[in-house]
């Protein structure tokens, strides 16, 4: 073995294999979602996030190398469905393959009607493909919370209607939007100091209603993925009765897109997103309370979160247009996890990436990249 590939580098068995191979000489990579969404993903060797070969670098050492990528045509109209899709199939594996093996012969057969190849050999096929340990726990729950989930969704369409009404005869941005991360994220649980996202909006609103102007407003916007597993408002309303604050002030929002709040915005408060670094493309002053990738002088806030509410500072569009391109030649693969790659491997990975990873791939050859 001279590669391991990871997706992700803080699960147990990551963080495990990691200093293993280290001692051995081993390279790691590491996949995850991308720096930049949508239609990108991040591979960095050793770690990405805070855990970045390029974390502690200072901006001026990551210069993009030139030319930079092209920028590949891509669709999304199978975006939505396709993981909808593959969902139901890899959930309804897992609730059946908890009777274990008395419906191990029907199973297999579905599944081999789904994969299209055999795996008669194996001794137990289902266990292995299906019952890896996820990062959402693998129980009958995860259906019943993807129903509420989406009846979730339908209800607050509604219900944010008069939200958006509102926001959109607001004369001149007054609104500071914090958008909330899944609740067992790493960049919550390993890369910040707050124990729980409760922990994390109590200090937002702690300090906003302490320091904020009084005629501004704060949107906490929840993960579209943790909709159906966890809810805040209950907790939002008590705290502001605990801070004596005006409840008009505080929005809780779930299907509202951050960027229909982005032209009323003046400042955004994040752990460590990409809808931070969204933000900040969009020129919006931007605070990280994590250990973020992004986080640095000239790009985000680097005053306390009190004095962010009066003097937010503006970011240096410059710099940030010098880590996106960094990012685009150094660490990022142009395809998504979440639809079919639609152009040959080897064109959606930056030549700098390639020449790391020290790949062989002769184009007169009869070699197939595109998977």
């Amino acid at each position: 073995i001279s590669e391991i590939f990871l997706c992700g580098d803080c699960r147990p068995y990551h963080q495990n294999i990691i200093p293993i191979c280290k001692e051995l000489s081993i390279s790691v990579w590491v996949f995850e979602e991308g720096y930049l969404r949508p239609n990108c993903i991040t591979l960095e060797k050793w770690g990405v996030n805070a855990l970045s070969q390029d974390y502690e670098k200072p901006l001026q050492g990551l210069q993009p190398s030139l030319p930079l990528p092209r920028i590949l045509p891509c669709s999304h109209h199978r975006t939505v469905l396709f993981p909808f899709l593959l969902s139901i199939r890899y959930y309804t594996f897992i609730a059946f393959g908890i009777f274990d093996s008395k419906l191990h012969f029907v199973l297999q057969k579905i599944y081999t009607f789904f994969s299209r190849k055999s795996h008669s050999k194996e001794k137990n096929p289902l266990k292995e493909k299906f019952l890896y340990q996820h990062y959402r726990s693998l129980s009958l729950k995860e259906i019943l919370y993807f129903t509420r989930s989406f009846l979730r969704k339908v209800i607050y369409v509604k219900k944010e209607h008069d939200i958006r009404k509102k926001l959109r005869q607001l004369d001149r941005p007054r609104l500071f939007v914090v958008p909330l991360q899944i609740v067992n994220d790493s960049q919550i649980t390993r890369h910040s100091d707050f124990p729980n996202m409760e922990a994390f909006i109590m200090e937002v609103i702690r300090s906003f209603s302490k320091a904020a102007p009084a005629d501004t407003y704060i949107v906490f916007k929840h993960h579209p993925l943790n909709r159906g597993h966890c809810h805040y408002g209950a907790y939002i309303r008590h705290l502001v009765q605990q801070f004596h604050m005006d409840p008009q002030r505080i929005l809780y929002v779930h299907t509202t897109p951050l960027s229909f709040f982005w032209p009323k915005t003046l400042g955004c408060v994040t752990i460590n997103s990409t809808s931070g670094f969204n933000a900040l493309q969009n020129g919006i002053p931007t605070i990280c309370l994590g250990r973020c990738l992004y986080n640095r002088q000239g790009i985000t806030h680097t005053g306390s979160l009190d004095d962010f509410w009066m003097r937010p500072e503006k970011p240096q569009m410059a710099k940030i247009r010098q880590l996106e391109h960094y990012w685009k030649s150094h660490v990022l693969i142009q395809a998504s996890f979440y639809h079919p790659l639609q152009h040959n491997l080897w064109d959606c990975i930056p030549s700098h990436l390639r020449e790391q990873l020290e790949l062989r791939c002769n184009r007169d050859q009869n070699i197939d990249t595109s998977h």
